[in-house]
């Protein structure tokens, strides 16, 4: 047994091969069932130990190999694109700061940088604004690329059969039907699927 952590799949591939099965536990729901007394080490696996024999272990589900490897990208994608979110808003906040109007159409297009560039603000402003603007420009070639592998990853042959279907939904395209298959995995896993009709039922 083991509880989710940071390296919790490593662990996982370590062990798997030399045992019958490796639990993982929901570290959430297992602190509330085994809530009180000092946290240590051998007190969370006498925890788990016991749940596990009292057949009330809160087990999570074990995704193979390609979707966790594809939830690792939807997660960097992720960060980059909060990382360049950040950066937009900073900038955008210094001309509200400043009461300058930003140049016409999108402000945060590369043809835009000699104006960016050119603003009469303090020399240690002004470094921030620069920095800003070149790691904002940084990050997108970099979501590109992510972006891109994602969707080589959607014609491979293990998403293939699934993505053409989610794409079919209304506002839904390839990267978020990536990041669904990524978030659920095989729907079929499920012992039931829930239907607008059954809510009649």
């Amino acid at each position: 047994m083991i509880e989710a952590t940071t390296n919790t799949w490593h662990l996982y591939d370590l062990i798997e091969p030399h045992v019958a099965k490796v639990k993982i536990a929901n570290a959430g729901r297992v602190k509330l069932l085994g809530a009180g007394g000092v946290k240590t080490d051998s007190r969370d696996a006498l925890t788990l130990a016991c749940l596990s024999a009292a057949n009330l272990l809160p087990e999570v589900w074990v995704p193979p190999i390609e979707i966790r490897e594809l939830r690792q990208l939807i997660t960097h994608r992720g960060r980059l694109i909060k990382q360049r979110s950040m950066l937009k808003n900073r900038l955008s906040s210094m001309l509200q700061r400043h009461a300058i109007l930003p140049p016409e159409g999108d402000m945060f297009h590369a043809k835009h940088t000699e104006w960016w560039h050119g603003l009469k603000l303090g020399a240690m402003e002004m470094l921030r604004v620069r920095q800003d603007w070149q790691q904002y420009h940084a990050l997108t070639p970099l979501i590109q690329s992510v972006e891109t592998l994602i969707i080589d990853f959607s014609q491979d042959a293990r998403f293939a059969h699934i993505t053409p279907l989610l794409i079919q939904l209304p506002g839904i395209g390839v990267l978020g039907a990536m990041t669904l298959i990524a978030t659920i995995g095989d729907i079929t896993r499920f012992a039931r699927v829930f239907r607008p009709c059954d809510a009649d039922k």
